[in-house]
């Protein structure tokens, strides 16, 4: 099952730009490396909490914006292996790349993922002008497109367009 790298930090919301295009320059590295996906969220609804919260867990400031991000792998092997990897990569060194936010307040760990639920992909009803050979010139087959398969609307013959 994949593994996940998870983090949050405090990022001043003046550098916004510069942080999306450290993350983006970085996301491009981490996916060379062996990472399947690389997600930077930019907090939009992070309330501060009474006990804990993600803005007391980075020591937010007022003038600063929640960042929440993940990486996945394909397993902990492949993390293990592209994390070393990609620390030692030039592109990003602190001197070429600069991170545009306090990264002593970063908060980092690795997960093993236990359970995973997807929704379906959504299926697209689809007309398809003259599918066959068979159907006379402006007949039409109704079908729903879903990703690996096809689904028939009615039945397969063929109806006349309107």
């Amino acid at each position: 099952m994949s593994y996940i790298d998870g983090f949050v930090a405090a990022v001043p919301t003046a550098n916004r730009e510069k942080y999306v295009r450290h993350a983006s320059d970085a996301g491009v590295v981490f996916r060379e490396y062996g990472a399947t996906e690389f997600v930077e969220c930019w907090g939009d609804d992070v309330p501060d909490g009474e006990v804990t919260s993600f803005p007391m867990a980075v020591k937010c400031k007022p003038e600063e914006t929640v960042v929440f991000s993940w990486i996945v792998w394909p397993d902990k092997a492949t993390r293990d292996r592209g994390m070393q990897q990609v620390m030692e990569d030039p592109r990003l060194q602190p001197d070429t790349n600069p991170m545009p936010f306090d990264g002593k307040r970063l908060i980092y760990g690795g997960f093993e993922v236990v359970v995973q639920q997807k929704a379906s992909p959504r299926c697209v009803p689809l007309v398809i002008l003259r599918p066959f050979k068979s159907c006379l010139p402006g007949a039409i087959l109704k079908v729903i497109s879903c990703p690996g398969r096809w689904e028939v609307l009615g039945n397969m013959s063929c109806s006349r367009a309107l």
